[in-house]
C-alpha cells in the first residue's frame, strides 16, 4: 500500500508487488487500484500508525491514522 498525500484527500494505492521496502523501487505498472480518502483531523493523537474499519450506509470506510490526521478510504462489497 502506497499514499500520495494531499491537503484535503489523499490518494491510497493497492500494488501487487509484495516484499518490497519503501517506495524505492515502486512500480506503477504493478497497481491493482487507485482510490482517494478524505481527510480529517481529530483531537485524539494516535502514537502508531493505525488502521481500522467504521460501518457506513454504502459499506464500509477504512480509515488510516497517524497523530491527529485520519484519512478514510471508502470501501464496497
Amino acid at each position: 500500500m502506497f499514499t500520495i498525500p494531499g491537503e484535503g484527500e489523499w490518494t491510497v494505492i493497492l500494488n501487487s508487488n509484495l516484499n518490497q521496502w519503501g517506495a524505492y523501487s515502486y512500480d506503477s505498472a504493478a497497481d491493482v487500484t487507485r482510490v482517494t480518502g478524505k481527510v480529517s483531523s481529530d483531537p485524539e493523537s494516535l502514537e502508531a500508525f493505525s488502521i481500522a474499519y467504521k460501518d457506513v450506509d454504502e459499506g464500509a470506510h477504512m480509515v488510516m491514522g497517524w497523530g491527529t490526521t485520519r484519512v478514510a478510504v471508502p470501501v464496497s462489497f
